[in-house]
């Protein structure tokens, strides 16, 4: 609960600074994500399968952006976004996470954008569940935080909207899990690395997409 106070204060300042500043713009979005795993043991000899399946989650936040020159635009992104993967043969995973993403937008035309950054993540709360209610799991992670890197692609198809595809790296393990080799039994502990796409839905309040332009005119 602390960090999300805390991620609220930020939200809040940045909506007054954006009140005192033409070059600065705000606004929200939403992202539908993926979220797939990597594993890796040192200590497993024999080929493993992966028991955690790809799930659906959202993830929602604040925009904060500035612009740079006439091709580039600098974004921050605090919000809150939550991670799942489920299994038959182990415990389903949630994740809930504050993230304070930072990215660099290369405009390739007046409505397409490139954009790297780095997101840092903070996991508020872990759970598992196994054909039973869920279990705070927080306390066996491996790391709670990290700085991934990021990578999207977005496009502007309103005055106020645009939409984005974005693809997310972590960087360290999150949890020890069970694995499979091939014959069906048990093997690990194996660290669990997650990787996320996301599809992004953005609504710039102020200043409009359309209104870059002008406020590129005056850096």
């Amino acid at each position: 609960m602390k960090i999300i106070f805390i991620s609220l204060i930020f939200i809040f300042s940045m909506s007054n600074v954006v009140v005192y500043s033409q070059k600065l713009g705000f606004g929200i979005g939403f992202e539908i994500n993926q979220t797939l795993f990597r594993q890796y043991s040192p200590d497993v000899t024999v080929p493993f399968e992966n028991p955690h399946n790809a799930d659906i989650s959202l993830g929602a936040y604040f925009m904060g952006f500035y612009p740079l020159s006439k091709k580039l635009i600098l974004n921050i992104k605090p919000g809150l976004t939550i991670l799942k993967t489920k299994s038959e043969v182990t415990s389903d995973i949630t994740m809930n996470y504050f993230i304070l993403g930072s990215e660099i937008g290369y405009f390739i035309n007046k409505s397409n954008r490139l954009n790297i950054g780095l997101e840092y993540s903070y996991l508020i709360e872990m759970l598992k569940s196994f054909h039973s209610p869920p279990s705070d799991f927080t306390f066996f992670a491996n790391n709670r935080q990290s700085i991934n890197p990021t990578i999207s692609f977005e496009h502007q198809w309103d005055k106020n909207w645009t939409t984005h595809l974005k693809f997310t790296y972590f960087t360290k393990d999150l949890f020890n899990s069970g694995a499979l080799d091939a014959a069906g039994n048990i093997v690990g502990p194996v660290k669990v690395t997650p990787y996320t796409f996301a599809l992004g839905f953005n609504f710039y309040a102020s200043p409009k997409p359309h209104k870059v332009k002008k406020a590129f005119a005056k850096v």
